[in-house]
């Protein structure tokens, strides 16, 4: 299942082939997907991986951008409109099942941008997710019936964002409570990219660590039943 390269290893699906992607285990059962923003999957995204697998969670940070990465947002927004929707799910369906195969328990997802609005689709695609984590990231109507989540969402919104307003934020949790959605959405003094430290001026360490802080123990009771 495994070939190690330092603390990154790779996952395979049940036929044996590599999931574009890469993984850092942990010692416990549990295990969270994490889904780049439109930067794709850069080494910033592995140390977010790294972060939560420090907290005992496998963490498998999954490439749906096909190996296209970028640090400038223009072209990140232009090869996130290349991914195929259908695609992208399936490869998350696959990832969680490859996921509760190599740790024997629950899976949960994560995504920030982008990767947040995926991951939230993901969740009404993919029922066996347990639990939800998004960061400033919201799907279109047609990527997501919020009707179709069974899993508790966790989301963690900029005021001052320019690319998703208080009155979207707003809108979203409105439909996820009117879809019957288990929901706790978090608002921050912060803009948008606020969790990357590679985006200057717009990264904030003490919400990066808060909201950090909030998602671990979320999803340790949504995967284990207990926040330790």
């Amino acid at each position: 299942m495994l070939s190690m390269h330092e603390d990154l290893q790779t996952l395979t699906d049940a036929d044996g082939a590599a999931i574009p992607g890469t993984l850092v285990r942990a010692a416990k059962e549990h295990a969270a997907i994490v889904v780049p923003d439109v930067f794709g999957l850069t080494e910033q995204m592995r140390g977010v991986a790294r972060k939560f697998a420090a907290e005992g969670l496998t963490a498998f940070a999954i490439d749906i951008l096909d190996g296209r990465t970028t640090s400038d947002p223009a072209i990140g927004f232009k090869n996130a409109q290349l991914v195929v929707w259908k695609a992208a799910m399936e490869r998350i369906r696959v990832a969680t099942h490859a996921l509760m195969a190599l740790a024997g328990g629950k899976v949960g997802i994560v995504g920030f941008g982008f990767g947040g609005a995926t991951a939230l689709a993901a969740a009404a695609h993919v029922p066996e997710l347990a639990g939800c984590v998004v960061w400033y990231g919201m799907p279109t109507p047609t990527q997501a019936n919020f009707a179709r989540i069974t899993c508790k969402v966790q989301g963690h919104f900029a005021r001052f964002d320019q690319q998703i307003s208080n009155d979207r934020v707003d809108g979203l949790e409105a439909k996820l409570a009117a879809a019957g959605v288990n929901a706790e959405l978090h608002r921050y003094h912060a803009e948008h990219f606020f969790f990357d430290e590679t985006r200057r001026p717009s990264h904030s360490m003490a919400n990066t660590e808060l909201s950090f802080r909030r998602a671990v123990a979320f999803l340790r009771m949504q995967l284990s039943g207990s926040y330790s």
